[in-house]
This record gives structure tokens, C-alpha cells and sequence, in this order.
């Protein structure tokens, strides 16, 4: 349940990326079904809300006036007695998002209702006004957000990142947006410490790291970026005090020539060089070609280079390939060279018993892997 419920939690910048790949194909055959068991849910709320609004009622009951005039301010935490306004300014919040939810899951509505910016600016003020605007224009406001944003759960939508419309994930969103926490310490945010703890060591098992240790990353361009820089720490421990000094010669790593471009971005970023960031030919179905890695490897320490790191692709972004793992470990652990798993786009293979293998097989050689599920 803990898992389930974190794997929910952990949407946010990109979140929906990192669960669209697992549950994209149950979302797409379901979809029908989805979409009438979510109008049903929503159309009830909606009703009971809507009566409890027309009396001029909040949940928690009570009469109360109308919030449309009202500024922030007047809602708590600012105003200690505004308890009953700010559960009808949430309450109409939450049927705008129902309405766009079922907007959503309708086949007959658009994906998009297109504006070209100048467009949009006509139809939505994007100024900063100097004065707080009241909370009608402020639900407005979030209406209009809805009204002409793309529908990426829509049944008809398809792109290489969102895929459906998790509605438990979004329910953790709003969870978690809630609770306004972080994740510096467990005095801070106990739960959810002990849910990225089990979550994380359960993620170890599955890729074989039994004694590992995980961190959670913003995304896969900073995750590979952290891999590099781990790796060359651990080859070269003298380099977080003394920097190039702790370097006999120029350090040089390799991948394949269809890596995501985060790679070479990292090899700029650290200092490495993109000219030190060599890439290594692939077969005809985007694989790297083992054979031509340990040519280059040799090639480099014959130039007087020390190479130390090599990036395994598992779901190159064009062809989806995913690069021989045990063969490239072989070489890794002959030249001493640390092996990274790039595992972004098809690092939800693991989660499967169908397709882990022979995909993934060797996973649990590398010394570091990334997930950035999509």
C-alpha cells in the first residue's frame, strides 16, 4: 500500500511521466470504462456540492455569506474565522476541476481548444495587477487555465511523455500540495520519510541492489549529471579537494551514439569536455556495439587518456533500444571502467516479469542506475 501510494505521490514536475509508461497500456484499453466510472463519481460530488452551495452551505455546515467578493485574505490562515468562506471558495474550486476532469474522459470534446497566443491574450489577462484580485476572478481565473489547456488525458491525445489521467495520482497531488511539506528531515515530514525509504528499497530489490542506496532526483538529465560526477568522485577521491590537480591526464568516458543528450550536457557541465564524451557506434537496431567500445577504450589509453565511466542506454528516446548489459559489463569490469545504467525511457521494463528479460539482464552488474520512469 505505502509503494502504491508514494509511486502516486511522486507525480509532480514530471511526475505524470514517471507513471505514464506503467500504467499507459491499462489506461488506453480501459479508457471507456474509466470515463463512465468517473462521470458517475463526479456528476454525484458534483450534485451534493452544488446543493450544499445553493443553501448557502459549507461541509462542515452552517450558512454563510457569498465568498465571490472576498479577497485572500479573508480566508484562513490569514482570517482565523474564515473556516466557512474558505470551504466554498474550495469547494467551487474543486467542481471546476471535476468539470475539467470530465471534459477530459469525454470522447466528444476537443483535445484542444486552440488559441494562437495573441488570441489567448484577448480572451485572458496575463498582467500582474498591483491590487489582490477577489476570489470570483481568482475561480475565473483557474476556469479559463482549464478551458484552454490541452486535455493530455483525453482518450485521443497521444505525445511521447503524459499518457491518461492517473485519478489516484491526482488525488496524491492534492494531497501533497496540501500538506505543504518537504522531505529535509523526518521532523519535518515522518510519512512521508518512511514511505521514500520503503519505496526506494523496495526499488533496489527489484534492480538487484540488495545493500545499495537510492536518492530521489528532479529528473533524468540531473540524474545522469549525478552519476558522473559519483563515478569520478569514487575513481579519483582526491578530486573533490584538489580538483584537476588530483588528475595524472585528461578523463574520458563513452556511450552509445544514440544516448539522450544529458550525456554530453554533463560531460560540458563537469568540466569532463564534450570532445571526452565519446561516442560509440551502434548496431542497426540502435544498440551499442560492444566490440567498437572496447576499440575505443583501448584507442583512448593509447592517446594517454584514463577512461573511467561508460553510459548502457536501456530505451534510447528514437529507436527504444536497449544496450547489451553483460556484454558491456564484461569490458567495464576488464578495463575498470564504472558502468551507469541510463534508465529514463525503459526503466519500467523492471517492474515487468514478461519483459525485464533478456532487456534488463545483467542489471544487477552496473554500479549505478537511474529511473525516470515515463
Amino acid at each position: 500500500m505505502a509503494i502504491q501510494l508514494f509511486r502516486f505521490l511522486l507525480q509532480g514536475s514530471g511526475t505524470t511521466r514517471r507513471h505514464a509508461i506503467i500504467c499507459g497500456k491499462r489506461h488506453f484499453t480501459m479508457s471507456m470504462s474509466l470515463s463512465k466510472t468517473i462521470s458517475d463519481a463526479t456528476t454525484t460530488v458534483r450534485e451534493s456540492m452544488k446543493s450544499a452551495l445553493s443553501m448557502g452551505m459549507s461541509i462542515g455546515g452552517g450558512r454563510e455569506k457569498d465568498v465571490g467578493t472576498l479577497l485572500y485574505q479573508d480566508l484562513v490562515p490569514w482570517n482565523n474565522t474564515g473556516n466557512k468562506e474558505t470551504h466554498e471558495f474550495l469547494q467551487r474550486l474543486v467542481l471546476i476541476l471535476l468539470d475539467f476532469i470530465d471534459k477530459t474522459n469525454d470522447r466528444n470534446e476537443k483535445v484542444l481548444d486552440f488559441h494562437h497566443p495573441d488570441q489567448l491574450l484577448e480572451v485572458m489577462d496575463m498582467t500582474l495587477p498591483d491590487d489582490p484580485q477577489n476570489l470570483d476572478q481568482l475561480l475565473t481565473d483557474c476556469k479559463d487555465a482549464l478551458k484552454y489547456q490541452v486535455k493530455t488525458g483525453h482518450p485521443h491525445f497521444y505525445n511521447q511523455l503524459s499518457c491518461g489521467l492517473d485519478t489516484i495520482s491526482m488525488a496524491g497531488e492534492w494531497l501533497i500540495a496540501t500538506a505543504n511539506t518537504n522531505m529535509f528531515t523526518y521532523e519535518i515530514a515522518p510519512v512521508f520519510i518512511l514511505m521514500e525509504n520503503f519505496v526506494l528499497k523496495k526499488m533496489r530489490e527489484i534492480i538487484g541492489f540488495p545493500n545499495g542506496d537510492s536518492i530521489l532526483a528532479p529528473g533524468g538529465t540531473i540524474s545522469n549529471l549525478y552519476a558522473i560526477i559519483t563515478a569520478r568522485h569514487k575513481k579519483f577521491p582526491r578530486y573533490k579537494t584538489d580538483g584537476l590537480r588530483a588528475l595524472d591526464s585528461e578523463i574520458c568516458m563513452f556511450t552509445s551514439e544514440h544516448c539522450h543528450y544529458s550525456i554530453k550536457s554533463a560531460a560540458m557541465v563537469t568540466g569532463l569536455g564534450t570532445d571526452n564524451c565519446i561516442s560509440v557506434p551502434a548496431d542497426s537496431k540502435g544498440r551499442m556495439i560492444p566490440s567498437e567500445l572496447e576499440r575505443l577504450v583501448l584507442q583512448a589509453k593509447g592517446k594517454g587518456k584514463i577512461p573511467y565511466f561508460v553510459n548502457c542506454t536501456s530505451g534510447t528516446t528514437v529507436f527504444g533500444a536497449f544496450d547489451p548489459i553483460n556484454e558491456i559489463a564484461d569490458i567495464c569490469e576488464k578495463y575498470n571502467l564504472w558502468l551507469h545504467i541510463d534508465g529514463a525511457w525503459g526503466g519500467s521494463v523492471l517492474l515487468s516479469k514478461k519483459y525485464r528479460l533478456p532487456r534488463f539482464a545483467g542489471v544487477e552488474r552496473e554500479v549505478i542506475t537511474r529511473q525516470n520512469i515515463h
